[in-house]
């Protein structure tokens, strides 16, 4: 039986491109997106889409959200006398270093963005819901940053999965979304900080890829049978624009002020582009990529005023590839998903996955 996953990467505002396809998708089949794929992934803005979709909301709801809030959660706080006194020594050095140009004082000495918005809107959107009352299976790759490690946020789709079913959804969320010097870190618990989990899997569909093979191979030692065929799985792969990233750095001067305004873009880029490919060569045509060329360099992650075109962009691209798509995921809407209990053994410690919950 065929095993449909649906992957949205990371990218900020530019998440409204995957609503808005999504929602357009939508109206065609009339029924919530969600209910058609068996497991969904999703990082950072990604992810807010995803959750909502894995909670059984419409993607029209998704789209509208971002449409709504993308002014909110991007808008720049005053800055201090500090920033200030920075920018204004920018400027000055600027006139001889061009490279300089543009740096933010107010940037360089804290994180750029409040998550105040962004945490009201999506506890507006969410409130006290947790990951082990979605409706669908889910992964939230993010960063532990206390531990050094990378991690899952991951719904109880095995009764390995003990740690994550009482997370709130908002906090997994304010977690993936954190990106570094845009958000501060993200707290869950007293101790803990979390970042954005772009910085490893802005592409989460590989995650996804190796959770299904892990729960394959889990059911196989505990009953001889699998979730389904490796040649059953299939993805829908959501990008938020491929951005070109050829930039020319100054030999003598590529510091980390020179790289600072677009190292966090092609880190992304970077890894998205290098999971497709992955996926291209691992799926064959079970794979399927929608993504588009973001215009220039004005379409930054945190640019809310070019939402309303992102959202047409995506609308468009979905009644291009409708013909293609339909028949391929959303033509048999998924088996219903329960999460499963936690047995004895795993409640009293040991590691989540065999196998390490990641």
């Amino acid at each position: 039986m065929q095993f449909k996953i649906l992957s949205l990467d990371g990218g900020g505002v530019r998440g409204v491109f995957a609503a808005a396809f999504l929602a357009e998708i939508e109206r065609k089949v009339r029924r919530p997106i969600g209910e058609y794929f068996d497991l969904i992934a999703g990082t950072s803005t990604g992810a807010i889409v995803a959750a909502q979709l894995a909670r059984g909301n419409t993607a029209s709801s998704a789209e509208e959200l971002y449409l709504r809030l993308a002014r909110d959660v991007f808008h720049r706080s005053k800055a201090c006398l500090s920033a200030r006194v920075v920018n204004f020594a920018l400027r000055l050095a600027s006139l001889r270093l061009s490279w300089l140009r543009g740096l933010d004082g107010a940037w360089l000495l804290r994180p750029k963005y409040s998550a105040d918005s962004l945490r009201q809107a999506l506890h507006e959107a969410f409130g006290a819901a947790t990951l082990g009352e979605l409706r669908r299976r889910l992964l939230i790759p993010a960063v532990d940053l206390i531990r050094g490690q990378t991690i899952v946020f991951k719904t109880p789709h095995s009764p390995r999965f003990f740690r994550d079913r009482d997370v709130r959804v908002v906090d997994a969320l304010l977690a993936t979304a954190a990106a570094p010097t845009y958000f501060p870190p993200a707290i869950i618990r007293t101790g803990s900080a979390y970042c954005d989990g772009g910085l490893w899997a802005n592409h989460p569909g590989m995650v996804a890829y190796a959770e299904v093979l892990s729960l394959n191979r889990e059911l196989a030692l505990l009953s001889g049978q699998s979730t389904c065929e490796t040649s059953e799985i299939s993805m829908l792969s959501i990008g938020t624009g491929a951005r070109p990233y050829s930039t020319l750095l100054e030999p003598n001067t590529a510091g980390i002020a020179q790289w600072i305004p677009f190292l966090f873009d092609v880190t992304s880029s970077s890894q998205s582009q290098g999971t497709h490919f992955q996926l291209q060569y691992l799926l064959r045509d079970r794979y399927q990529r929608v993504d588009f060329v973001v215009p220039d360099e004005s379409w930054r992650l945190d640019e809310w005023r070019v939402a309303p075109q992102l959202a047409h962009l995506g609308r468009e691209e979905a009644i291009r590839r409708m013909d293609e798509l339909v028949p391929r995921f959303f033509r048999v809407p998924a088996p219903n998903f329960a999460p499963t209990p936690t047995t004895p053994e795993f409640r009293t410690g040991g590691p989540e996955i065999p196998l390490k919950q990641t």
